[in-house]
């Protein structure tokens, strides 16, 4: 079918619709195709045409149609809509999935975490499931009633601190934090803490939004020294504690349960049983870690060698701090710094927008980055040096020899938005100051109040936003703010201004499809980059085509944001990682029958390339997924290993760079 027929059908098909004529309009979008249509409105996320109660309650329960939609290659994605964003509620529909397909039944409520629902866990357990899917519906009692447990002591809890003041709140939940961190030093402990400190945030200023903050910073300092010396037990130990529960089942169990398909609880008998764990998924998730630790590594040894340079050849000096003994601080101030400024070179992001006005980056990142390099060693270095049973008594003598010193070190990072944008006045000028609260904004988590809050997705993510800004204050524990090495938050925060300002994120994205077009030009290869005006007129979306005497790669360029967990991966997957992989193998499709656009001398390779560490070198649909920071580091580094572009795809899609440098 021809693009010119397929728009006129969709057209025709949306009018009947609209017209409430839903029997002839779903048959009218059938001529397009199961597939085509499902794609069109699932996939290209025209999905209103879906919302229709009709098509669930009788379209497509007729038995022809019922077939038709459950042999598509997006029945799956069809029935995670219906669970997971359609309004109807269709008995009949759901006792015929279950019926007849009760593996894909089960898979998608895993997915559409539908079971924790508590207006919905009585119908699924009441589905007519049958064998080994009927064990499911245990599991799914199981967690709903641990998980809702945890949720009302976490309310009933939560209802007690009204009596408290905000800043005395945040302090008693430092408190908490630095404790179970001084108890358990693991990186996985930190995340979960984490974890805790955005779900609690998020709750507890969401339920008391009108309490007003203390700007008064000295009564900060008071109760600080109230919670060091006052041997009373924290009034927010409960409800962490509980908070901290419902994490461990949530992400060590649910999470894992409804993400991962080879994760189950069953023993032979069909009994639930939480000691059987299989790992190859986490396992596989957990790599995604690896490889941020490896490109991390990477461009923190090359900032490295370019200060070490730099100072040899005198255009940079490295100075002591005040107190003659922080030249070494200094220069990891500067390593990191570069770090951070190759990373966003290397996505053409040079710039921030704000207020439309251009700011260079490094007037954004070498102060949070400054700061964070001397908190860690002022604090983190510091009370990892004490011998000690708990935090408080490890911290105590250091804030002590830290006022001597007249040298801030509290375990919270604390300002008002003034003493920020005078502190900047007095490093950068009048200039940088004026956008300093909207750098502020960038890097900040304030609570909306028309937001209900959600239990289940909570939209917090300190490593990102690591400052709490309230009314005139912003606030972060020092545990993750010193801990950040600002990777994740430096990475995400350039992304998410480049979207707010579309100009700008366009003229960046190409310049970023240049930049790859550039490390590929070596060896004699050609190199073809699909222009604006070009990419109209080609079925899909191809950003570059590169070939040589040996093999054709075609490539997709993916600037996305940095996953943290299981949840947002798979989102990922559905969302990004699959439209690109349709529209590569649509554009594939489209080059082939288009040889006087471009003539592909060799069945092509097809790469989807992504700034995301998630997924990589899995396979969609004859597509592969490829890490763009590890490509352009092969590109650059590994020319002798991958000199025709056949050497070039063995060495990426044989992971030989992981391999070589991690073992």
């Amino acid at each position: 079918m021809n693009p010119d027929e397929a728009i006129k059908i969709k057209e025709e098909a949306s009018n009947l619709l609209n017209q409430g004529l839903f029997q002839e309009g779903y048959e009218k979008f059938l001529c397009l195709g199961v597939d085509e249509f499902l794609k069109y409105t699932l996939v290209r996320k025209k999905s209103t045409s879906l919302q229709k109660p009709f098509f669930w309650e009788s379209f497509i329960l007729q038995v022809t149609n019922f077939d038709l939609f459950f042999n598509s290659i997006y029945a799956e994605k069809l029935l995670f809509f219906y669970f997971k964003k359609q309004a109807t509620i269709s008995s009949e529909f759901e006792e015929l999935v279950a019926l007849q397909h009760p593996d894909l039944m089960v898979k998608v409520i895993r997915l559409s975490q539908l079971f924790l629902d508590e207006n919905r866990i009585e119908d699924l357990i009441n589905l007519k499931l049958f064998g080994v899917y009927s064990s499911h519906q245990s599991t799914w009692a199981a967690f709903q009633n641990a998980e809702l447990e945890l949720w009302n002591c976490i309310e009933s809890e939560m209802n007690a601190l009204g009596e408290f003041p905000v800043h005395q709140v945040l302090i008693f939940l430092v408190e908490w934090l630095e404790e179970s961190r001084f108890n358990d030093s693991s990186n996985q402990r930190l995340t979960y803490l984490a974890d805790n400190y955005e779900f609690f945030i998020s709750l507890y200023l969401n339920k008391y939004e009108s309490n007003v903050i203390e700007t008064d910073l000295t009564k900060w300092d008071k109760h600080l020294i109230y919670v060091l010396t006052d041997k009373k037990i924290n009034p927010l130990n409960s409800l962490m504690d509980a908070i901290d529960r419902r994490t461990k089942l949530y992400h060590d169990l649910i999470s894992r349960y409804c993400f991962d398909s080879d994760f189950t609880f069953f023993n032979e008998s069909g009994r639930l049983d939480l000691t059987h764990i299989s790992t190859d998924k986490r396992a596989k998730w957990e790599n995604s870690d690896h490889r941020i630790e490896l490109i991390t590594t990477l461009y923190y040894q090359e900032a490295l060698q370019a200060v070490e340079r730099n100072e040899k050849n005198g255009s940079l000096y490295i100075p002591h701090s005040k107190n003659g003994d922080g030249k070494e601080l200094n220069r990891e101030v500067h390593v990191n710094y570069q770090k951070s400024a190759y990373i966003l070179k290397d996505l053409c992001i040079e710039n921030f927008i704000f207020n439309s006005i251009s700011v260079k980056s490094d007037k954004v990142i070498h102060p949070l980055i400054g700061y964070a390099n001397y908190c860690n060693q002022r604090y983190v270095g510091a009370l990892n040096s004490r011998n000690t049973i708990n935090w408080k008594s490890a911290y105590l003598p250091i804030m002590i020899k830290s006022a001597i010193k007249d040298i801030r070190n509290e375990p919270y990072l604390l300002n008002t938005i003034s003493e920020y944008i005078d502190l900047n006045k007095q490093v950068f000028g009048e200039g940088f100051a004026d956008n300093s609260k909207s750098i502020i904004d960038l890097f900040s988590f304030n609570i909306d109040g028309n937001e209900k809050f959600d239990r289940f997705q909570i939209q917090y993510n300190v490593w990102y936003r690591p400052f709490l800004k309230i009314q005139n204050v912003f606030f972060s524990p020092m545990l993750f703010f010193a801990s950040n090495d600002w990777f994740y938050a430096i990475v995400n925060a350039a992304l998410i201004n480049m979207a707010n300002n579309k100009d700008e994120g366009k003229r960046t994205s190409n310049l970023m499809e240049k930049h790859l077009c550039n490390k590929f030009s070596a060896h004699n290869r050609t190199v073809r980059r699909i222009e604006d005006e070009e990419a109209n007129d080609i079925n899909g979306d191809i950003d570059l085509i590169v070939q040589d005497k040996t093999a054709t790669v075609l490539i997709q360029l993916k600037r996305t944001y940095l996953r943290t967990n299981l949840e947002e991966i798979y989102n990922e997957r559905v969302n990004s990682d699959e439209k690109a992989m349709e529209q590569l193998n649509d554009g594939h499709e489209w080059l082939e029958n288009n040889s006087d656009f471009f003539i592909m001398d060799h069945k092509p390779t097809k790469w989807i390339v992504s700034t995301s560490f998630e997924d990589i070198l899995s396979n969609f649909n004859g597509c592969r997924k490829v890490n763009y920071f590890e490509l352009l580091f092969i590109l650059v580094n590994r020319r002798k290993e991958t000199g025709t572009l056949s050497e070039l795809i063995d060495f990426v899609e044989s992971d030989n760079l992981i391999r070589e440098i991690m073992g």
